[in-house]
């Protein structure tokens, strides 16, 4: 996968999916509310061309007052329903209690925009330092793949170790490896799962 890399942002060209529209359409919405993001887990494997499913896209947002939640509710509403509530007051609630929420297009369930204030440490390490990817002329602000790859291994799962190893593969070459070591010790991922990475 060709991609050109400035040391801030990554930029690709490649026929968007059904699924990156969905995404794309709804992060339009949070920079359309100024809200900061950072798109996590399984996605990003995908986006950069790992063929697999899912059934959501996670994704952390800065803790936001509920006048601000609100605004991003109403903007939402032409063409996303929260999946988990039709109130806002008890959507905004399930974030205090750092609980997430869903968001999908009318009338599905799936596809789903999983959603949560960013709450620990590396949460807002996440969000602090999330790597622009541009596509299509589109903006996607995603968790840094050192912190990604380290944190699917510490998961686990068999899909996780996979995603870990692709992302790996495909994007080495600008993946920071100190950052990577740090977050593989602070993990306490072993050694067996990180020679993984190597396969």
């Amino acid at each position: 996968m060709e991609y050109e890399f400035d040391g801030k942002t990554l930029a690709i060209d490649k026929e968007l999916s059904e699924l990156d529209k969905f995404v794309i359409e709804f992060i339009k919405l949070l920079d359309k509310c100024n809200i900061k993001y950072v798109i996590i887990s399984g996605y990003p494997a995908i986006f950069f061309g790992r063929s697999r499913a899912t059934e959501d896209v996670d994704m952390f947002i800065e803790k936001i007052s509920k006048e601000k939640f609100l605004e991003l509710w109403e903007a939402s509403k032409e063409n996303f329903d929260c999946i988990i509530t039709s109130d806002p007051e008890d959507a905004y609630n399930y974030l205090i209690e750092n609980m997430a929420i869903r968001f999908a297009e009318k009338e599905f369930f799936e596809p789903n925009i999983e959603m949560k204030f960013a709450n620990k440490d590396t949460d807002f390490y996440s969000l602090e330092n999330a790597m622009q990817i541009v596509c299509k002329n589109n903006t996607l602000m995603m968790g840094p793949f050192d912190i990604q790859i380290a944190y699917k291994l510490y998961m686990g799962s068999d899909k996780d170790i996979e995603d870990a190893k692709y992302i790996y593969k495909v994007l080495k070459e600008i993946i920071d490896s100190k950052k990577l070591s740090m977050f593989l010790f602070k993990f306490k991922v072993s050694k067996e799962l990180i020679d993984k990475l190597g396969d």
